[in-house]
């Protein structure tokens, strides 16, 4: 059983003075969820606090995460955590699951740290650093493979632009080549430990590796330690190219709850045509009320 990620938990949060949201609610499952419960050229400059699971709170410096955002839906469910990457100035990148069930609202949030019970001292966010999504589109494999988890990505679109520290993602190619060890960074808002299920809200990085190549779409990463758990789905998985760190997979799910075991990530390179039509075509077509846009193109993976 797999399950991903995406993370609830119920206290109110104020975003800014005109935005009240709750952070984390319950969350519904992925249609190809295989019956599971849904679950920079510098390195990265970390600071003592354990996260993500294993991992370490990021700082200012981090370049990596100019390019990560949060993810806050309200479903009809509740509301729900992912965490999602810039792909462009009106784009974002992140898992199909997150976007499951027609999302009533959905805000992205340019902050390493959300109000919320893993903050209590943290300051409120200014309404500047805050997006509404207006429309979005799910990969059709996410509804339509018999592979579980297949196609567990999507893409957001919202108007206002990026604030001025973030930037837009590295996305891998098939130049960029993954085999099993290869050393890998994960980064997200999710929650420090499986069990407890607390800590979510604030973004952190931590190390894993590839444990191995599940399919040309997905990939199997190491999480005995130090991993991926639930309010991550959609976050990113980078590899350090030369200088810089290059994405190559979303967070999609964990093979055990308790997140201490291993995760299963999509590859971004078989879908970079995909995402590079779709992502034009949302920003030709997304206005507010347009919704969840499937786009089924047979020539586009």
């Amino acid at each position: 059983m797999h399950a991903s990620l995406t993370r609830s938990f119920s206290q109110k949060t104020v975003i800014s003075s005109a935005i009240a949201i709750l952070l984390l609610a319950a969350c519904g499952r992925g249609s190809n969820s295989d019956d599971s419960a849904s679950a920079s050229s510098d390195p990265p400059q970390n600071q003592s606090d354990d996260g993500i699971v294993g991992g370490r709170k990021v700082t200012e410096r981090d370049r990596a995460a100019r390019s990560v955002v949060a993810l806050v839906s309200r479903q009809n469910e509740g509301q729900a955590l992912c965490t999602g990457t810039i792909y462009n100035e009106s784009t974002i990148l992140t898992a199909a699951h997150c976007v499951d069930h027609d999302p009533e609202e959905l805000l992205i949030v340019f902050a390493k740290q959300l109000p919320g019970e893993s903050a209590k001292a943290a300051p409120e966010i200014s309404i500047e650093r805050v997006r509404h999504a207006d429309s979005f589109a799910q990969h059709p494999k996410w509804h339509k493979s018999e592979t579980p988890g297949e196609g567990d990505l999507a893409l957001i679109h919202f108007p206002g632009g990026l604030p001025a520290d973030a930037a837009p993602v590295a996305l891998a190619d098939q130049k960029i080549e993954l085999k099993t060890g290869t050393p890998v960074l994960l980064v997200g808002y999710g929650v420090t430990s499986g069990l407890e299920k607390k800590g979510a809200g604030t973004l952190r990085s931590t190390e894993s590796k590839v444990n191995a190549i599940l399919s040309p779409s997905q990939v199997l990463t190491d999480g005995r330690a130090r991993g991926v758990c639930f309010g991550d789905s959609g976050g990113p998985a980078f590899i350090r190219n030369a200088k810089a760190f290059i994405q190559w997979g979303i967070a999609s799910s964990v093979t055990r709850e308790s997140c201490d075991e291993e995760s299963i990530h999509t590859d971004v390179r078989p879908y970079r045509k995909w995402i590079s039509k779709i992502a034009k075509t949302l920003a030709q077509k997304a206005a507010p009320g347009d919704g969840n846009i499937q786009l089924d193109d047979p020539d586009v993976n």
